[in-house]
């Protein structure tokens, strides 16, 4: 049954442009009866497609936080919390050591391609500044 909601849910999330609060309020119920770093992910994931009424942004960078805490050798929490911070908060510089422990821990080809990402943004940054 979880591994039934996960599965959905990750499908559902991949495609959609908006999540309710309801949908978050699904992914919570269910951390509550199993707390995991995958749902924690999830629910960074979610929050991020939210109108930003109820969730705010920080809220989205506290669950992949928690993801990591629950499992300190998640690749995919590691590679999520580069993303949202390079992506979202675009902060470059700062989200290449998430992209790197990522790989360390074995991320695929995404997290590779997270870091190439980062790591051009910032040459971009210096041939700007020169």
């Amino acid at each position: 049954m979880a591994d039934d909601f996960m599965s959905r849910l990750k499908s559902e999330l991949d495609q959609a442009e908006h999540v309710s609060s309801e949908r978050i309020a699904e992914i919570e119920a269910e951390l509550q009866q199993r707390p995991s770093a995958d749902l924690w992910i999830l629910r960074g994931d979610a929050i991020q497609l939210t109108d930003g009424n109820e969730y705010d942004l920080d809220e989205a960078e506290r669950s992949y936080r928690k993801a990591i805490e629950i499992d300190p050798e998640s690749a995919d929490a590691y590679e999520s919390l580069g993303e949202f911070i390079f992506a979202v908060r675009a902060e470059a510089r700062r989200s290449l050591w998430f992209f790197r422990r990522a790989i360390d821990l074995g991320a695929g080809e995404s997290a590779r391609s997270w870091l190439h990402a980062a790591v051009e943004d910032l040459a971009e940054d210096e041939d700007a500044e020169v």
